[in-house]
C-alpha cells in the first residue's frame, strides 16, 4: 500500500451506526493518520454541513474522526 496516499471513509456503517459509534474508528483513523495517510470523510447525506456532521462525530465520541474534512453529497 505505498502508493496509497490519501483515504476517503464513508461515515455510515464505517464511522457511525446511527447515532452509535462503531468500534475502534477513532483508534483506526489515528492509526493511518499516524501511517501518513491523508483522511477524508465523504457521505451522501445532503440534510447537515459539514461542520454540523463534525459536532455529531464529536458528540458520540468520535473526535478524532471529528476534526477530519467531510463532504457531503449537497457539496
Amino acid at each position: 500500500m505505498k502508493s496509497v496516499k490519501y483515504v476517503a471513509l464513508d461515515m455510515d456503517g464505517v464511522l457511525k451506526i446511527g447515532d452509535n459509534p462503531v468500534p475502534g474508528a477513532d483508534e483506526t483513523v489515528k492509526e493511518l493518520q499516524s501511517r501518513g495517510y491523508k483522511l477524508m470523510i465523504v457521505t451522501n447525506e445532503c440534510r447537515w454541513t459539514p461542520d454540523q456532521l463534525s459536532e455529531k462525530l464529536q458528540l458520540i465520541g468520535l473526535p478524532i474522526c471529528s476534526a477530519l474534512p467531510i463532504y457531503t453529497a449537497g457539496m
